[in-house]
């Protein structure tokens, strides 16, 4: 797939179909092509259904939990355009030292 810049009002770069490669344990896992990346800070997915779902907004938070990006924008052009802005912070995507342990214990 190729890459695309896109040049907006205000001057904001934005790419089309932006690829991120996931790895575990050093090793590559797959990959996954967002449809928008805005300032390297804002992930888009867009989406055509007739309205947006459960499992659209797992889907990127899924997506953001695993890169540094922290904001996301859901759009959907379906019968009533909806979109959603959904954030995920990168100190919550920190793994515990003790995996078993409780992440309400180490709150406050």
């Amino acid at each position: 797939m190729r890459r695309r810049s896109l040049r907006r009002s205000k001057r904001r770069a934005c790419t089309s179909i932006a690829r991120f490669r996931f790895g575990f344990g050093g090793k590559k896992i797959g990959q996954y092509f967002a449809d928008l990346l805005v300032e390297r800070t804002v992930m888009v997915e867009l989406k055509a259904g007739r309205t947006l779902e459960k499992a659209h907004e797992a889907q990127l938070l899924h997506y953001l939990r695993a890169t540094e990006i922290e904001v996301g924008l859901l759009i959907s052009f379906g019968i009533h355009p909806q979109f959603q802005r959904l954030l995920f912070d990168n100190e919550r995507k920190k793994i515990r030292e003790n995996p078993r342990e409780s992440g309400a214990n180490s709150c406050g």
